[in-house]
């Protein structure tokens, strides 16, 4: 039974183990960190994909819409295995650029745009955010679900504010473990390892729960699936559904793109990455484990619906199951799985959107007002609260619209929220003329129709907007339905809202881009760009210093960088950036640089503070800083100048040539990468070929010795008719020698008859080129007697030659020969053998026929021998009342003779006829209850007939019945002095079928039993009647705690007329008719167990199929008795 304690410390100690496996990766060794840093861990992280959804909905999901619920993970499934270009790219970009965020890349492609970052952020707390409130209401829910166990008694009002108390503690574990530095570009080992850990367990949980229902609940999963096929279609309809062509497109492009680019996806993916070739062990790891956890779904979902559950209650099967049929511990498992579920996806999504909301929202608008900024050095102590206020933001949402429309669907509104990047994420990683203006305008477009046709309708269905928006259109113009956009009805709501917002989203994209006018210096940055992306490492540009002098004094841009720095952050760490920044651009140590080196500098200052503050925010902070003067600057174009004119060529020209002699290089590394893998597969061919050789001789020698050590006779013979090899059975067989043999015909070396008899069959085989087999006799007196197969041998379609194996069978026609005597010699005594037991058969069923003669002869002596028993007690019994009248009667006849003789002789006086009548009535009284006393004793005896009462069996539920007994005879128990109690093994119905008034008389026997002999003076008995049930029958367990039986007693207890009460006029056939109640009419058995000084306990078996007609023909004696 699952208790309230047992709960509590059940999540005591998962947060425990949480807190335990992070603090571990956190710490910092090196067994941590290679853990950390494994692909293994790695691919495990990536599953925070699948979160409570997955863990209850999935279920819920396939019980009312059937397999569409695998579209949302065969789409991340098939995106994996094309994945491997672009997650390099986005790795490398992280690692160059020190990219945070899906806002921050955006922003960095196009040109470092702090607007862009700005709606992606704000497209992302509208759309993805809400998602949170799902994890936090699954957490409720599976709560409010484990409070139904018997033994659990949480308060309500714990219940309700748990929510509140998990994004209170989730976002102090993300505080601690993820939101440790500024620079969120800096891996996390103790949340990764902790997200890794509640991946494994969830994983564990829900496969747990799938083995329970396949071969606890149901013996196997055919055993599931049989009585699937006996059920009423209507039940298990939902399942079989699938979704159109347009919703499964819908839902693999959804996940798909919600796999890459959701905030806490493309953290653990892109961000926490530590090498992109982990990836590669994730395009098959991540299927795997996608594989696994839905792999229990459809039997989950059909096991509750076959087990009568509502489809409605499908989310909560996973707990439903175990919990209330028989395994609370498998249910509380299951309840830390989906608790792992929910938790790893608000951790991991509190660190990305706490990060895109500092960086790119609350950070611009502390750098425009001078007023705020002082809170640049607590940039990190924004992000805590950024992080309190992502979790709560969702415990809010949760509070406000848990039970609407709304929070049923955001999922899936989510899903198509983040897929409005794809566009603009994939074009900018893989298409060159995409631009800021184009990205504006997607966004945009997608985001606006976005909320119009998929959040509108959530609105107007959870009662917030008037309805008549859906079925009259916006301003009452009906092609402005939200979900009939354009007058286009043939699709789902979802599809409908997802073809719209990503078409205008394209179409904005492309048309924004092509048709847009970049200034030259955001032309630039976008070749610089995507020329980093082609190289797809990162090549540090080696710029010619000729002509450049050190002639910049560092000492003043060392304050200003540091001064910068002090803005952001402690000034040890703004002093340890700095001298990062210096090692890297080489300026350590010295006084002064030339421009290159200072440019350097500042590429090296502006990497760091976009780990920091975000890469559009950072460039304009370090623009700003006016790092390089207006006359250093125009110094540096005049030098790039002059290197053009030196080169007399124009810039777009140089671009020309650069990527020119790029692809000229890309081409000869190409071909010499290709020589190289064409030389490996020729060594690696010439190898197997050396290989084949050797194996080739190997085999060859294995067949020769083969042939050599076989017992039989084997030849090949070309087709020309000579000899091509034999082994040495042929040799022996034929008595010549192996050169007498090869490069000859048969005719050489054989007898004439010998050799016509081969040369004609080995024709026979090449001309038909099939085998053949043949009986041949060989020897000087052809005593030997060989089996020969004879077989073509083909090269293709060409004939080779044929090969000859005979085999001597000599021995074994002799053995056959043999047993075919014997069994001709077997078969004879079989027939004697048979004729005996035929005569003895003869025999025993004369015996037989004499042994139940004799045996019916015996029933009926035990018949009269019964009879006679029963005769003389019922006449013993009889006899003493009907004594005492004949006693009284002749009393009376004495007296009246008496009284006529004084009357005749004139003697009759009034005293003498009182006396009299005094003796008479006195005497009459005795007569009157004397045979009253005959006629109890007479109506007793008739209910020695078990089968009188009822003449029809019912079906009745046995527990019910006995309630029913105990309701009628408790007041009457209680009132003689004793208790009365019932129990019913199983609460649920259980039928037999029986004769109900006879069962009511064999208790009220038991129970006037126990109160007349069971119980001394003056004690408070307790009676109690117990119902089990068995495979094959019902068991009535009576007993009471009196004195129980003496050994003789018991010995004769069913016996009439044994009673310990006489003497009380008591006759001892209550329980002779109890025990003929119970075993003839009934059909059942008695078990007696008797202790005496403690009490009796009667075990009664009915069986659930018996018969009593048959039962009453097959024991005609015992129903006479």
């Amino acid at each position: 039974m699952l208790s309230t304690s047992t709960l509590l410390i059940a999540l005591f100690l998962y947060i425990v183990a949480l807190l335990l496996v992070a603090w571990l990766g956190q710490r910092g060794s090196e067994k941590a960190r290679k853990l950390s840093d494994s692909p293994l861990i790695y691919t495990l992280s990536l599953a925070v994909f699948c979160t409570s959804w997955t863990f209850y909905g999935s279920v819920g999901k396939a019980a009312t819409g059937g397999m569409s619920f695998l579209a949302i993970y065969f789409g991340p499934t098939l995106a994996m295995l094309f994945a491997w270009v672009m997650m390099r790219r986005l790795i490398f970009l992280k690692n160059e650029l020190r990219i945070t965020s899906i806002a921050d890349l955006l922003a960095v492609r196009y040109f470092r745009s702090q607007k862009i970052a700005t709606l992606v952020t704000v497209m992302v707390l509208v759309g993805a955010a809400p998602y949170i409130s799902i994890q936090l209401k699954a957490i409720n829910t599976s709560l409010s679900v484990l409070q139904t166990s018997p033994g659990v008694d949480i308060p309500q009002g714990f219940i309700d504010n748990l929510p509140l108390m998990v994004a209170l503690s989730l976002g102090l574990f993300t505080i601690l473990f993820g939101v440790r530095r500024l620079d969120p570009t800096e891996r996390h080992p103790g949340i990764i390892l902790a997200l890794a850990f509640e991946c494994v367990l969830k994983l564990v949980a829900f496969i747990a729960v799938g083995l329970f229902v396949c071969f606890s609940l149901f013996d196997s999963p055919v055993a599931m699936l049989k009585v699937a096929s006996e059920v009423s279609v209507t039940t298990t309809e939902n399942l079989i559904k699938t979704p159109d062509f347009f919703q499964w497109t819908t839902l693999l492009l959804l996940s798909a793109s919600a796999f890459f680019f959701l905030p806490r996806q493309f953290h653990v993916a892109v961000v926490e990455n530590s090498s992109p070739q982990h990836f590669k062990t994730a395009q098959w790891g991540f299927p795997l484990y996608i594989f696994l956890i839905n792999l229990f779904v459809i039997p989950i979902a059909l096991a509750g619906l076959l087990l009568g559950y509502q489809p409605e209650q499908a989310d909560s099967f996973v707990l439903l199951l175990p919990l209330e049929h028989g395994d609370p511990g498998l249910a509380l498992f299951a309840f830390i799985g989906g608790v792992s579920a929910a938790i790893g996806m608000v951790m991991i999504c509190a660190i990305a959107l706490s990060t895109m909301l500092v960086n790119h929202l609350l950070l611009p608008v502390i750098e425009r007002l001078p007023a705020l900024g002082l809170l640049k050095r607590y940039l990190l102590q924004l992000r805590w609260v950024a992080v309190f206020i992502v979790v709560l933001g969702g415990h809010l949402f949760n509070a406000l619209v848990g039970g609407s429309y709304m929070l049923v669907n955001i999922g899936l509104i989510s899903f198509a929220a983040v897929a409005q990047f794809a566009p603009a994420t994939l074009g900018g990683l893989f298409w060159r003329k995409g631009t800021l203006n184009g990205a504006l305008l997607g966004l945009s477009l997608g985001f606006c129709f976005w909320i119009y046709c998929l959040v509108v309708p959530t609105f107007v269905r959870s009662g917030w907007i008037d309805a008549g928006l859906l079925s009259d259109g916006l301003l009452g113009i009906s092609w402005l339905r939200p979900e009939a956009l354009f007058n286009l009805n043939a699709l789902d709501w979802l599809s409908h809202g997802v073809f719209w917002s990503l078409a205008f989203n394209f179409i904005g994209y492309v048309v924004g881009s092509l048709y847009s006018r970049p200034g030259v210096e955001e032309r630039n940055y976008y070749l610089q760009f995507m020329d980093k992306m082609d190289a797809d490492k990162a090549e540090e540009e080696q710029e010619s210093e000729a002509g450049l002098e050190d002639d910049i004094p560092l000492d003043g841009k060392r304050e200003l960088l540091l001064h910068l720095l002090c803005q952001y952050m402690s000034a040890n760490r703004a002093s340890e950036v700095l001298r990062d920044a210096e090692l890297h651009a080489k300026t350590s140590g010295k006084a002064s640089c030339n421009l290159f080196a200072l440019a350097e500098l500042g590429r090296q200052i502006d990497q760091r503070l976009s780990g920091a503050l975000g890469a559009s925010v950072a460039a304009k902070v370090l623009e700003r800083s006016e790092l390089l003067s207006s006359s250093e600057r125009k110094r540096l174009e005049s030098h790039y100048s002059r290197v053009l004119a030196d080169l007399q060529i124009s810039p777009v020209e140089l671009k020309r040539k650069i990527n020119f002699y790029r692809e000229r290089q890309n081409m000869v590394l190409k071909h010499s990468e290709e020589q190289a893998k064409t030389i490996e597969q020729l060594q690696q061919e010439i190898s197997l070929r050396e290989k084949a050789e050797v194996e080739k001789q190997q085999s060859q020698n294995r067949l020769q010795l083969i042939m050599e050590l076989a017992p039989t006779s084997i030849y090949l013979i070309r087709s020309d008719g000579r000899f091509l090899e034999v082994n040495n059975e042929f040799l022996k067989l034929y008595g010549v020698k192996k050169e007498q043999v090869i490069g000859h015909l048969p005719q050489d070396f054989m007898a004439a008859d010998e050799a016509n008899s081969l040369i004609e069959k080995q024709h026979q085989v090449l001309s038909e080129r099939r085998q053949f087999s043949f009986v041949e006799n060989f020897g000087s007196d052809q005593s030997r007697t060989y089996m020969s197969y004879k077989f073509p041998v083909l090269d293709g379609e060409e004939l080779v030659g044929l090969c000859g194996i005979s085999t001597d069978i000599s021995d074994r026609i002799r053995l056959e020969n043999e047993l075919k005597a014997f069994s001709l010699e077997l078969e004879q005594k079989v027939e004697e053998r048979t004729e005996e037991l035929q005569k003895s058969n003869a025999s025993l069923a004369c015996t037989l026929d004499d042994l139940k003669q004799t045996q019916r002869q015996l029933v009926d002596a035990e018949k009269m021998v019964a009879l006679a028993s029963l005769v003389t007690g019922v006449a013993h019994e009889i006899n003493t009342p009907l004594g005492n009248c004949v006693t009284a009667s002749s009393s009376i006849q004495h007296d009246l003779d008496n009284l006529i003789e004084a009357e005749k002789s004139k003697r009759l006086s009034q005293n003498l006829f009182h006396d009299f009548c005094e003796s008479a009535a006195s005497q009459m009284g005795l007569i009157n209850a004397n045979l009253e006393r005959a006629v109890a004793l007479v109506h007793s005896f008739r209910n020695l007939s078990a089968h009188e009462g009822d003449t029809e069996m019912k079906e009745i539920d046995l527990c019910k019945f006995i309630a029913q007994f105990a309701m009628a005879y408790r007041s009457d128990i209680e009132m003689r002095g004793a208790d009365f109690e019932v129990s019913c093994q199983d609460s649920s119905p259980f039928k037999v079928n029986t004769f109900p008034s006879s069962l009511t008389n064999a208790l009220e026997y038991l129970v006037d039993n126990s109160l007349t002999h069971a119980f001394l003076d003056g004690q408070r008995g307790v009676i109690s009647i117990q119902v089990n049930h068995t495979d094959t029958g019902a068991e009535i367990i009576y007993a009471d705690n009196g004195m129980g039986l003496d050994s003789q007693m018991e010995k004769h207890l069913f016996e009439p007329f044994i009673t310990s009460k006489r003497c009380d006029g008591r006759l001892g056939l209550g329980a002779h008719v109890f025990y003929l109640i119970v075993t003839q009419k009934l059909g059942g058995q008695i078990t007696v167990n008797n202790k005496p000084g403690e009490g009796l306990a009667l075990h009664i078996y009915i069986p659930y199929g018996f018969n009593y007609s048959k039962s009453k023909t097959e024991h005609p004696i015992l129903h006479e008795l």
